[in-house]
C-alpha cells in the first residue's frame, strides 16, 4: 500500500521476489541469492532440516519463510513473532529450539549471538530484488531501470564483491552476484495479465464491501 500510495518510492530490505508478490510490486533485478538455513544455538544437535522433529521452530509473521516451514514435516511447534530478533531472543530463552529463515537474515542474527550458528542442507534458493509500486499504479518504470543501472554498475565496478565479502563472507563462505537476467516478452505478457487480474480481484472486493456497508446502513 505504501508503494501504490506513494508513501515510499522503494522497499530495499530483505524482499523475496515471488510470484504472488511480483503481482502486487515491480521488481528490480535480483541483487542476493539466499537459501533456506537454520540458526541454532551451538551443540544444539540439530545439524538439517530433518533434526528439527519434535523441535519448536521460530519464524516471523507473513514471512516466506513460514510459508516454507509448514512444507516441511519434520518439525515440531511453530512460533510467530513480530520480527527476527523477537526470535532470536526467545531462542536464547529457550523457547524455541532454532529459527528457521534464508541465510542472509540469520548471518545478521548470527553476528549478534557468538553461542550460535547456521546450519542445513536445503539447495532450494531464492533471492532478494528492490520493490517499486506496479507500473499501473504509479509510473515507476524509470525507477526501477535506474535501480537496475545502480546493480549493473556495482556488478561491474567490483562493488558488490566488497560489500558481500565486508558483510557477509564471514557467515555465508564464497558468493557471488545474481545474474543480470532480465524478463523475455512472454514473461512479460503473462505477468500483465496476472497483475490485471489481482487488480480486478481487489477492484471486485472493494465494491462488495462497499455493497455491504452500504446495505448495514439501510438496514439501520
Amino acid at each position: 500500500n505504501a508503494l501504490a500510495e506513494g508513501t515510499v518510492d522503494l522497499v530495499l530490505r530483505t524482499m523475496t521476489v515471488t510470484r504472488d508478490r511480483q503481482t502486487e510490486v515491480e521488481f528490480s533485478v535480483p541483487y542476493l541469492t539466499t537459501y533456506p538455513r537454520i540458526l541454532v544455538m551451538r551443540n544444539s544437535g540439530i545439524h538439517s532440516e530433518a533434526d528439527l522433529t519434535d523441535r519448536s521452530v521460530c519464524v516471523t509473521v507473513d514471512s516466506t519463510n513460514l510459508l516454507e516451514l509448514r512444507r516441511l514435516d519434520s518439525h515440531g511447534d511453530i512460533l510467530t513473532t513480530q520480527t527476527w530478533s523477537d526470535c532470536l531472543l526467545a531462542m536464547q530463552r529457550q523457547q524455541v529450539d532454532a529459527i528457521f529463515s534464508d541465510s542472509a537474515i540469520l548471518s545478521g542474527l548470527q553476528s549478534q549471538d557468538p553461542y550460535t550458528e547456521i546450519v542445513g542442507t536445503a539447495t532450494d534458493a531464492s533471492q532478494y530484488a528492490v520493490a517499486a509500486a506496479l507500473p499501473q499504479q504509479r509510473d515507476s518504470s524509470s525507477l526501477v531501470r535506474q535501480v537496475n543501472s545502480t546493480m549493473e554498475r556495482i556488478r561491474s565496478d567490483g562493488t558488490w564483491d566488497r560489500l558481500y565479502q565486508q558483510w557477509m563472507q564471514d557467515y555465508l563462505g564464497d558468493g557471488s552476484a545474481p545474474d543480470m537476467k532480465y524478463r523475455t516478452a512472454d514473461d512479460t505478457r503473462e505477468l500483465a495479465a496476472l497483475r490485471h487480474q489481482a487488480l480486478q480481484d481487489a477492484a471486485d472486493s472493494a465494491a462488495e464491501s462497499e455493497a455491504e456497508i452500504e446495505e448495514d446502513n439501510n438496514e439501520q
